[in-house]
């Protein structure tokens, strides 16, 4: 074997012993982060919300198995707690939560607030666009970084808006179920 062979197998073997540690590194990631982003909740505030967001996001990069969680809380007006108003949660990487959870459809998720004005949904953990809707009211929205058990996210309505009727149709003019629309 020459010089210049056995230089190129020592090199091939030092990016293939590189690109494995990385990738050790990437798909098992550290137990103490891992612990870290199961506990971590998310909570109202921009600093608090992104933390969490930025550690879902991680987490799924990681490629990590992600339980089923309960997030939970409410929507309200200026007058109190809003009945009846409908929350959406649309995964803002479906293709990283998939990768986690095979054989999971991941859709838009919905849920219709109580009495009092409180939602729970089972999701499983991550980024979210959240979009919280009532017929009295303008609707709102946000991105949230949802956690496994997660309380107290709040959403508040103002009154007014009009409501805005129409169908969604795919390029040959057939209906499109299950369509989120954003306006």
């Amino acid at each position: 074997m020459s010089p210049r062979t056995k230089k190129i197998l020592a090199a091939s073997a030092a990016v293939v012993l590189v690109a494995f540690f990385l990738w050790r590194h990437w798909s098992h990631g550290n137990a103490a982060a891992d612990e870290d982003d199961d506990h971590a909740t998310a909570v109202e505030g921009s600093q608090d919300s992104e933390a969490n967001r930025l550690r879902a996001a991680r987490k799924y990069e990681r490629g990590a198995k992600v339980p089923s969680c309960v997030v939970e809380g409410s929507v309200e007006s200026p007058d109190g707690p809003v009945a009846g108003a409908t929350v959406h949660l649309s995964p803002q990487r479906p293709d990283l939560i998939a990768a986690a959870n095979p054989g999971k459809t991941i859709d838009s998720i919905t849920a219709t607030t109580d009495e009092r004005g409180r939602f729970s949904i089972r999701v499983a953990d991550g980024p979210y666009s959240a979009a919280v809707s009532h017929p009295d009211y303008l609707a709102t929205g946000r991105d949230v970084g949802l956690a496994c058990e997660t309380r107290g996210l709040r959403f508040r309505l103002q009154e007014g808006g009009v409501l805005l009727e129409g169908e969604v149709k795919d390029i040959l003019g057939g209906p499109v179920g299950g369509a989120l629309v954003s306006v």
